[in-house]
């Protein structure tokens, strides 16, 4: 057998062999161009997925954040809404005991007179006008400015201060009701100072509810001492703003009535009884007519005998000034009147509830009998309350990072409106 016989088949074997597992490795393997393509595909895909997550992410907290201002508007309008709905007319809406004191000349009447105050001991609980008795529901518009370097702003501090149902230990019982905006830092038990002027940071301001209350028990009744309680309640903290307006309207006069504030209602309309200024750009509106700390004196008229029927016309009573000074446009038919003199008038004092409304003079459903009136009783004094037909309030809110403001406001109609 020759040498290239022996061989041939076994080297013709081998090299087939070897061809084969080259094209082999070669069907297996990636080429770097591949291999490059791969890798951005993977980091292309992979910035996506990060990026639809990132978004989803903050999609998730703004949502968060959002349900979170709402919740806190949700709870403290609500709040606002049942309890001014609830709004109670009221001549008398300080703390006081009828006949309690005996400096009290009037004697027991149902109201409050000179003299009837009761004597708070202990913590600060003032509400309304400070160190000022506080007969009828008041509106205080105030205002603050947050400065910030360069930058000021003005926020809006209103208050609050009425009579209206609440709940106390699972009874509901009429008290005296605020609602204010007080910064944290300056609440000293039941002291709550009012906010400064001026502050440089206004992320953690709260909105209070302050309930005041005479607790009287049958062991404390009828003593004009420790009796008041007080109750203080964060409606809704982060809120720069709370502002409070009323629905106006002098039936009487030629204007469309409007929402207005104690500073505003001197502008738009031809209001009988103008808010007051207290001090530089606070203003404080009282929804009452007269009262003691007005010296406002009135008239009634003996009724006049008609000459077309032989009749007495019924007594009326009016300001002083007539139409012209008072026309009572916020009180109609049924609405109470406490009427006094700290003269020697013969008009009978006393309640009386409103018939007629005609152009400021007023006829009550109680007969008054004047037939031993030599002229007609001047010098009469008189308090009438009223609710507003319409109270708007607006808060403005912040998230609990202090940021993203957002303001809403309601509408609410008390039920013990008469417009």
């Amino acid at each position: 057998m020759s040498k290239s016989q022996f061989c041939g088949r076994p080297c013709s074997s081998t090299a087939d062999h070897s061809g084969s597992q080259d094209a082999s490795s070669r069907e297996s393997g990636f080429t770097l161009l591949e291999l490059l393509v791969a890798l951005t595909l993977a980091t292309v895909i992979s910035l996506l997925i990060s990026t639809v997550g990132t978004q989803a992410q903050k999609i998730y907290d703004v949502t968060t954040s959002k349900v979170d201002v709402y919740q806190k508007f949700r709870y403290a309008l609500d709040d606002m809404e049942e309890t001014i709905r609830g709004w109670e007319s009221t001549t008398s809406l300080e703390f006081y005991v009828d006949v309690s004191q005996p400096t009290s000349t009037i004697g027991k009447n149902g109201h409050w007179d000179d003299g009837e105050e009761v004597a708070i001991k202990g913590p600060n609980l003032d509400g309304g006008i400070f160190a000022e008795y506080d007969e009828g529901a008041k509106i205080f518009e105030r205002k603050y400015n947050l400065v910030r370097g360069p930058y000021t702003t003005e926020h809006s501090a209103y208050r609050l201060y009425f009579r209206g149902p609440v709940e106390i230990e699972g009874v509901t019982r009429l008290a005296n009701i605020e609602y204010l905006l007080a910064d944290p830092r300056q609440i000293e038990g039941d002291l709550i100072r009012p906010i400064e002027d001026e502050v440089d940071d206004n992320t953690n301001f709260v909105l209070l509810r302050v309930v005041r209350y005479l607790d009287v028990n049958r062991d404390n009744y009828d003593r004009a001492t420790n009796v008041v309680e007080q109750s203080i309640s964060e409606l809704c903290a982060n809120v720069t703003d709370f502002k409070v307006e009323y629905f106006y309207d002098n039936i009487f006069d030629q204007k469309p009535g409007a929402f207005c504030t104690p500073s505003t209602e001197p502008l738009l309309l031809d209001s009988e009884v103008r808010p007051k200024e207290l001090e530089d750009d606070v203003y404080v509106k009282e929804f009452l007519y007269g009262g003691f700390n007005e010296l406002t004196r009135a008239v009634a008229i003996r009724g006049r005998r008609s000459t077309a029927t032989g009749v007495n016309e019924p007594v009326y009573f009016q300001s002083a000034g007539g139409a012209t000074e008072n026309r009572f446009s916020q009180l109609s038919l049924g609405d109470p009147i406490y009427i006094w003199s700290d003269a020697n008038a013969k008009f009978p004092p006393g309640d009386y509830a409103v018939r007629r409304n005609v152009n400021g003079k007023l006829y009550f459903e109680q007969p008054v009998d004047s037939s031993e009136w030599d002229a007609d009783q001047t010098g009469l004094r008189f308090r009438a309350s009223y609710v507003p037909s319409s109270v708007r309030v607006s808060i403005r809110v912040l998230n609990d990072q202090g940021r993203e403001p957002r303001t809403l406001s309601i509408l609410v109609h008390p039920y013990h409106a008469t417009m």
